[in-house]
């Protein structure tokens, strides 16, 4: 396989989604401007079900393996919502506001933020920043993580790139499947990249 090379298309259930996560078998994903998280089928598009997002303008959403993360655009705090209700459960403080995109590693949260052009690694207990670094592009839109890679996407770029997840260098970069990319999420295989511009959930090849 190609990496960049999509494998399948799926339309977007508000054609603008943001923020992007997979939960297996399936995906979720906010939709900016019906401020809703939708439940959907991988295979399909379909959508499964949908639950209130915690605010106007929430963007980014990431699983920590049993609840789920959230932010609003302007927001200063990091949300944890209960997937059966879409209730907040626990709130951080964020480091920055205008948070693009968000990741878990498994035992940390990694942010990354228009404002500050910054990636953070964040403790979820106590939302301390354990070390941060700067983005790539101009306006960064989406994080994913896999077992050694932190991987992003770029908006102002159409760029998709992966970087060693402990050393932060930059391994390779690749177009992304559309011009405005934003959302990340890692499948344990292949990503799956949300395109503002086409309305459309790509899955991507990466080997």
């Amino acid at each position: 396989m190609t990496a960049g090379r999509v494998i399948r298309s799926l339309a977007g259930p508000s054609g603008n989604e943001r923020g992007l996560v997979y939960i297996g078998p399936t995906l979720w994903a906010i939709g900016y401007g019906t401020h809703l998280i939708y439940q959907i089928d991988t295979k399909t598009g379909r959508t499964i079900r949908t639950l209130p997002a915690p605010a106007t303008g929430c963007m980014p959403l990431i699983w920590d393996g049993a609840k789920l993360w959230s932010t609003a655009f302007e927001s200063s705090t990091l949300n944890q919502l209960d997937p059966n209700s879409g209730q907040v459960t626990h709130t951080l403080p964020s480091p920055t506001i205008r948070i693009s995109g968000v990741a878990w590693d498994g035992h940390m949260l990694w942010l990354c933020s228009y404002k500050s052009k910054l990636f953070y690694q964040c403790d979820p207990v106590t939302g301390r920043v354990v070390r941060s670094a700067p983005t790539p592009g101009t306006w960064p839109s989406g994080l994913a993580c896999s077992e050694d890679a932190l991987w992003h996407c770029d908006y102002s770029q159409s760029l998709i790139y992966q970087y060693d997840r402990r050393s932060l260098e930059l391994i390779r970069s690749f177009a992304s499947p559309g011009e405005n990319p934003f959302g990340l999420a890692w499948d344990g295989r292949t990503l799956w990249n949300a395109d503002i511009g086409t309305g459309k959930i790509y899955q991507i090849a990466v080997d």
